[in-house]
């Protein structure tokens, strides 16, 4: 069971995401539900829609960015994770496909292989075992509010 505080903290800093946002003048519909791994919906255009999972990580825990990505089983073209980190106090942007790969690329995220948790992915821009390229293939997209449809810089 997830206790009380940190679901108010995620969902402060899911707030918080949702703020940057709306300060880059895109146009956020929040959920009710978050039961199929969707936290809002920002709509581009009259047909064009786009799924965001938001995923925040603590400044105070052992691995700040450290993101869970179970819910990613679903990847595809529509479908966004914006992941914000305290400690740094940054932002990524990255669409669900190319965290598995299944864009072509090489994966940015890893899945775990055994275990309880396997299957599950997990992407973390500061693991020590993190290569250079994917450190610059990750910084590509920090901030990067574009792929959502934003045209504001701030």
């Amino acid at each position: 069971m997830v206790s009380s505080s940190s679901q108010s903290f995620g969902k402060r800093l899911e707030f918080a995401a949702i703020a940057e946002m709306l300060k880059r003048d895109l146009d956020v519909y929040l959920t009710l539900v978050d039961d199929k791994g969707i936290d809002c919906v920002v709509r581009k255009d009259a047909s064009t829609y786009y799924d965001v999972q938001i995923k925040a990580r603590s400044k105070n825990v052992k691995y700040p960015g450290h993101f869970n990505l179970s819910d990613i089983s679903d990847a595809r073209p529509n479908y966004f994770f914006v992941l914000y980190a305290e400690k740094p106090d940054k932002f990524w942007v990255i669409p669900s496909e190319r965290i598995i790969g299944s864009d072509g690329g090489s994966p940015l995220g890893h899945q775990v292989q055994r275990g309880e948790t396997k299957g599950a992915w997990h992407l973390d821009p500061w693991w020590p075992s993190i290569t250079e390229p994917e450190y610059e293939e990750l910084k590509k997209y920090e901030d990067a509010w574009h792929y959502l449809g934003a045209k504001k810089d701030l």
